[in-house]
């Protein structure tokens, strides 16, 4: 299997709050990120969310939005790629990761 992601990314090992809505009932949980990149990123969480969701993904003060791109079962949890969305692409998180504490 080929790899198609458009920009390279970068691990990274730091806790976001991972939060969206669903039949206007706001859920939240705990992700362990990743990876990251200028256009998603791939963390571990404890319930599966269905492909494209829209996501808040909250580090500190800032937020990024993305869509749910994939969800597979891993021995943790759940590992889901999300894709950032809109103004999510151009985040300084991207350049100073040490935001997502």
């Amino acid at each position: 299997m080929t790899d198609q992601r458009s920009q390279p990314r970068i691990s990274d090992a730091e806790l976001v709050m991972v939060s969206w809505d669903e039949n206007g009932t706001m859920f939240r949980q705990f992700g362990n990120l990743e990876n990251l990149s200028l256009n998603g990123a791939g963390m571990i969480v404890d319930d599966a969310l269905p492909l494209g969701t829209t996501v808040a993904m909250t580090y500190g003060d800032g937020e990024l939005t993305a869509v749910v791109r994939h969800c597979t079962v891993v021995a943790e949890g759940y590992f889901i790629g999300v894709e950032f969305m809109g103004n999510s692409r151009a985040s300084m998180l991207h350049f100073q990761p040490e935001l997502l504490t």
